[in-house]
């Protein structure tokens, strides 16, 4: 029987830092991510304009390639066994995140969330 949801947000939460900062570093283009978020914070950038220019150092990565760098994403200990708790009692875990939409489907399937929002 479901009772509900528990919703979870990814970074600084479940994840010890930014998923795109630390997508950033691998895929090198770390220091444009810093710009945009300080652009964006000091509200110079707006959302749209921010998601375009971090996007931009996506353009030639696939999914699977941005999967593999999130392994070593920095998590707090215990998801798994939350989640598994949740489940246990009726609740539904759901990833509530502003993270690309490949950082919520890797989390999902790496630890059981039902989906990523």
């Amino acid at each position: 029987m479901i009772r509900g949801a528990v919703f979870f947000d990814v970074d600084g939460r479940l994840a010890r830092t930014s998923s795109g900062q630390h997508l950033a570093e691998f895929l090198g283009h770390a220091k444009v991510i810093q710009e945009v978020q300080a652009g964006y914070g000091a509200g110079t950038l707006s959302s749209q304009e921010a998601a375009v220019l971090e996007a931009r150092g996506w353009a030639t990565r696939t999914p699977t390639e941005v999967r593999g760098f999130l392994e070593s994403l920095p998590l707090v200990d215990g998801i798994a066994e939350t989640v598994l708790w949740c489940r246990r009692r009726g609740l539904v875990p759901v990833l509530a995140t502003l993270a690309w939409d490949v950082v919520g489907t890797h989390l999902c399937d790496r630890f059981g969330f039902d989906r990523a929002c």
